[in-house]
């Protein structure tokens, strides 16, 4: 007879990983973005690789590739752009580098071995190279085929053939000396400042002719809002300055243009709220930052409690100065209060403070972009903050900032196990979490990331510039060309 021994307990395998968005306070900001700039994302980086995947596409389909030729077409000529566009940086350096550019810039000194640096988990490591990243925005501007047995059009052709004249032939060779790469420069991601392939990129962005209140619509009047704020203030930081340029300069409601235009109060109060998120996110980060890997949690609070003043929750907020002037443009209270914080802790608390502020006296068509109907019933809103201050007004501030600091580890907690996934290959419980309690334990696993939603307004001036719309000058600031000043005058 044979005795079970044990127990014998298993491998132990810990399901936690880090996770995106722990308070998810995002979702409003993000879906705005959305909708207001369709067809541009945070890795949709430089405006060729549109042009250059459509491109792709309809040769693909002129010449009955398979869909392994297609793919492999696709990876070849993305390896060449590349490569020439590493080759030729020194005439475009305001622009982003092409995708995969530290992989390949030490690979391609004696020339470019295409065969093998194209090939699935080399260069662009996916066999779909990066066309993912671009595919939906791509979709959404019609740049792609929408069917099998549709035929390249003479538009098509006209336009992206000759912009990217010779790159199929290339793309034959296995082997692409450095003096044929150079002389290729029109392939460079920068081509279509000048090829034959950037007015139709132009065309798509600023559309025209789109009906009002469609995406393309919406994605132009963003177009055309950036354009004149960098005219009018010529930034160095897109997302800091044009965000303030944008939220606090008198100028923008007296502009001829900028009035004309539904996307501005509907961007105003998109960026007005990132500030909160920003803010609640930043929270979060200092908080986590804190912990030495464990604590209780009675300290888990001590960096926010610690550093803010010792009086009420009403006496607090009536010393921020006012948020609206008259005439409805925002003040700068979010900056002038961060300016008179001791620390940043306490600069994140201010902030969503007037955060809560601006929803009386905010302007109509700045609202439902600032707080929507369904986004005000959530917990951390705006709505909910302020009703929060009314509750506290009198009780200390350090005691209503305990307060929220136990709602955030309890949020955090229940949205990660709300997210939580079995993972069947392992048999483990997968739990996006980078901080955990149990019982009065807080337990740290690595540390939160803060800082503002993106807006995607970088991307969109990178693409811009592609385009020939945008540059930045020798001092690091960012311009319009002639053609977005034409474009601004469509």
């Amino acid at each position: 007879m044979q005795l079970v021994k044990g127990p014998v307990w298993g491998g132990g395998l810990d399901g936690r990983y880090p996770g995106r968005y722990p308070l998810s306070v995002e979702r409003h900001v993000l879906r705005s973005v959305g909708e207001l700039m369709p067809g541009v994302t945070t890795v949709t980086r430089n405006a060729r690789y549109y042009s250059l995947h459509s491109y792709v596409a309809y040769q693909a389909l002129a010449r009955g590739f398979t869909e392994m030729e297609s793919l492999e077409f696709l990876r070849r000529s993305e390896t060449v752009v590349a490569a020439i566009s590493i080759l030729h940086e020194g005439q475009h350096a305001w622009l982003p580098r092409p995708h995969g550019a530290e992989y390949l810039e030490g690979r391609i000194k004696d020339g470019l071995d295409l065969d093998r640096l194209s090939q699935p988990g080399a260069y662009a490591g996916r066999s779909i190279g990066y066309k993912g990243q671009y595919q939906a925005s791509e979709a959404l501007l019609g740049l792609m085929p929408t069917g099998s047995n549709e035929q390249t059009t003479a538009f098509d052709a006209s336009r992206m053939d000759h912009g990217f004249r010779g790159l199929f032939e290339i793309t034959r060779q296995d082997h692409i000396s450095e003096g044929q790469l150079r002389t290729n420069s029109h392939l460079c991601v920068c081509g279509s400042r000048t090829e034959s392939d950037g007015p139709l990129l132009r065309e798509l962005l600023l559309a025209n002719e789109a009906d009002p209140g469609s995406d393309h619509d919406k994605r132009r009047q963003t177009v055309r809002m950036m354009l004149r704020l960098i005219q009018m203030s010529s930034p160095s930081n897109i997302n800091s300055e044009l965000t303030d340029a944008l939220n606090f300069s008198p100028l923008v409601g007296q502009d001829e243009l900028l009035s004309q235009l539904d996307a501005v109060e509907a961007w105003q109060g998109v960026t007005l709220r990132n500030r909160s998120v920003g803010a609640w996110r930043g929270l979060w980060a200092g908080l986590v930052a804190a912990v030495p890997g464990l604590c209780h949690r009675s300290e888990f609070s001590s960096p926010l409690v610690d550093v803010l003043p010792n009086v009420s929750v009403g006496q607090y907020v009536r010393s921020f100065p006012p948020v609206w002037a008259p005439d409805g443009t925002a003040l700068p209270a979010e900056l002038d209060q961060s300016a008179a914080s001791e620390t940043a802790m306490e600069a994140h608390v201010a902030t969503l403070f007037v955060g809560s502020m601006r929803l009386a006296g905010i302007p109509i068509h700045v609202r439902p972009y600032f707080e929507s109907k369904s986004d005000s019933l959530q917990e951390l809103s705006p709505t909910w903050l302020s009703a929060r201050v009314r509750e506290w007004d009198g009780r200390p501030l350090r005691d209503f900032a305990q307060h929220v600091v136990e709602l955030l580890l309890h949020r955090a907690n229940r949205l990660s196990l709300r997210k939580a996934r079995f993972d069947a290959s392992l048999g483990t419980v997968k739990i996006p979490t980078r901080i955990f309690f149990r019982d009065d334990l807080v337990f740290k696993v690595s540390n939160e990331g803060g800082g503002n939603v993106s807006l995607r307004w970088a991307p969109l001036v990178h693409i811009l510039s592609g385009i020939d719309l945008t540059i930045r000058d020798e001092n690091e600031h960012w311009q319009i060309t002639d053609r977005g000043a034409e474009a601004l005058g469509g």
